[in-house]
């Protein structure tokens, strides 16, 4: 199974290429993710499955466009984590 995969995602007016790394802590899992900003800068984010089965952001500050695309962003987990079962 791949724990590294990029995703292509329109966020705030842009495409943004957010990179994702699997992290496990013996059953828990969860997903390092880095983005670049409008400057180029990096933003690293964690997100984690919460009690219904979604993959949502910790909470931490983040830019309102990365909080807008929490459920794309989730839905990106779901679809590698699928192809990566077949």
């Amino acid at each position: 199974m791949s724990t590294h995969f990029s995703k292509i995602i329109k966020t705030g007016n842009r495409q943004r290429a957010f990179s994702f790394k699997q992290l496990s802590n013996g059953t828990d899992f969860r997903y390092s993710v880095e983005v670049q900003d409008d400057k180029g800068k990096p933003t690293v984010f964690s997100m984690f499955k919460n009690a219904q089965g979604h993959w949502e952001t910790a909470p931490q500050p983040l830019p309102i466009w990365i909080h807008n695309a929490e459920a794309v962003l989730s839905s990106a987990i779901k679809e590698h984590l699928q192809e990566q079962s077949v």
